[in-house]
């Protein structure tokens, strides 16, 4: 009896709920929005909530799904599309909304639906690709002063405001373009680092360096020291983080340049005659008398320095001017541009062995010669034969050449120290002698203080035929 009871009152409550969800049912169906139910400035008056959810989906929403939300983000334009995120409005709160609105004006308008996860994973992702990283601070060395400007903090959207931003731009069907919120990315690169900056922009003073290289003369440029002071730096840039900026610098000059080496090199102190020879030539033949002094000319002032190796025909050799005179070629008398030439190579030779020069090339002439002892000579040609030696003294040494009606003269300054106060003497005799050849030898003897510090043989053989 009392299961019974039971039974028939759990039948009672099924169908009571039953009638009240039916009675619920039936009611929304009938139940209709008053006159003049607007929203988003469309006409819903007179609707169910069925009919409100078919004009929604037809209009409201499908406009939606329609639209494009716009991101200007720097230059560039990015485009969403509300229905990746399913965004729409629901019907029964629409309904509700505007049932309520004629009872309580301060009823709040439907929050527009959407898949919020899925919009923020979407910017984040944006966000990152769009990001503007901070730029560190810049200088620039001038003369005497350096500018130094403070750098700026980078930036990327910040996803929470622009997430808002596009919500109130779907909230109200407003699609207009959006320049989404930024958020500053702060780095101490940004900030003027004056220690950072003293670093690479002081700078020690050097003076310029001269060496010999493999007898070429090679030239280290100076460097002009610059000092920043940090006291004075921190006085100016009153604020790292912003502002422009013109710190002065100390300059300390090198004491040595390359031009000062350069031009003390061209015209040393010589002031003393180390070495003259002198010897004479026919000036009836004035082609032959042309080109001697021409070869004298190009070889007066010529400086070489300690250690510098002197080249007859880099000096000589490219002067200009040279015309057809008597010479010898392959051991016969014939004429060739820049006979005479010889004549100087070989009054150079004598006096580079009376200053102790080295002699490194020397040719004796394929025929005897009427201006000197055999054995004195030093041939020079365009095809190969040329004369050079290099100075071994301390400091360096200069040529002077000069002609005049029937001589030509060569002096080599320098300075005369007393380690280097030698006496040369010099010795030639023929060795040899045939019908159609003459052998003879040049001795060299070096002195200082009365000690021999350096001898040296020089052969010679001429063509006699």
């Amino acid at each position: 009896m009392k299961t019974r009871k039971i039974l028939i009152a759990i039948i009672f409550g099924v169908l009571t709920g039953l009638i009240a969800v039916a009675f619920f049912i039936v009611k929304r169906k009938i139940e209709r929005l008053p006159e003049k139910s607007y929203f988003l400035n469309y006409n819903l008056s007179n609707m169910n909530v069925k009919e409100v959810d078919e004009f929604l989906d037809k209009k409201i929403n499908a406009k939606l799904k329609n639209e494009r939300i716009k991101l200007h983000v720097v230059r560039d334009m990015y485009y969403l599309s509300p229905s990746k995120i399913n965004a729409h409005f629901s019907a029964d709160e629409v309904f509700k909304y505007l049932k309520n609105l004629h009872k309580n004006r301060n009823e709040h308008i439907p929050k527009i639906k959407y898949n919020k996860n899925i919009l923020k994973k979407l910017l984040t992702t944006l966000s990152e690709q769009t990001k503007v990283a901070p730029k560190k601070y810049l200088y620039k060395v001038l003369q005497d002063s350096v500018i130094v400007k403070a750098g700026v903090n980078g930036k990327k959207i910040n996803v929470d405001e622009t997430l808002k931003q596009i919500e109130n731009s779907m909230q109200k069907m407003n699609f207009r373009e959006i320049i989404p919120k930024a958020e500053k990315i702060l780095s101490n690169i940004s900030l003027i680092n004056l220690k950072e900056i003293k670093q690479k922009v002081d700078v020690n003073v050097k003076d310029a360096v001269f060496r010999m290289v493999n007898g070429k003369r090679t030239y280290e440029n100076e460097v002009i020291g610059k000092n920043m002071s940090l006291k004075k730096a921190k006085e100016i840039v009153v604020n790292p983080a912003a502002g422009k900026y013109l710190i002065p610098l100390k300059v300390i000059k090198p004491t040595e340049t390359v031009s000062s080496l350069k031009a003390r090199h061209e015209d040393p102190s010589a002031p003393h005659v180390l070495a003259s020879f002198t010897t004479n030539f026919n000036r009836s033949v004035s082609n032959r008398v042309h080109n001697i002094k021409i070869a004298a000319n190009a070889i007066s002032g010529t400086v070489i320095l300690p250690g510098e190796e002197f080249s007859f025909r880099d000096t000589a050799g490219r002067a200009s001017g040279y015309v057809e005179a008597p010479t010898y070629a392959n051991g016969k008398k014939t004429k060739g541009i820049g006979g005479g030439m010889c004549q100087v190579s070989s009054t150079l030779f004598n006096t580079a062995l009376r200053a102790n020069m080295n002699i490194t090339q020397r040719h004796c002439h394929s025929k005897r010669v009427s201006y000197l002892p055999d054995g004195r000579d030093a041939g020079y040609s365009g095809s190969g034969v040329n004369f050079k030696f290099i100075n071994p003294l301390k400091n360096p040494i200069k040529i002077t050449a000069s002609v005049s009606n029937s001589s030509v003269t060569i002096n080599i300054l320098g300075t005369k120290l007393p380690e280097e106060n030698y006496k040369v003497n010099l010795e030639s005799h023929v060795t040899s002698k045939t019908p159609t050849n003459l052998k003879a030898v040049l001795n060299v003897t070096v002195t200082l203080n009365g000690n021999v510090v350096k001898t040296k043989t020089y052969y010679s053989s001429y063509d006699l035929t």
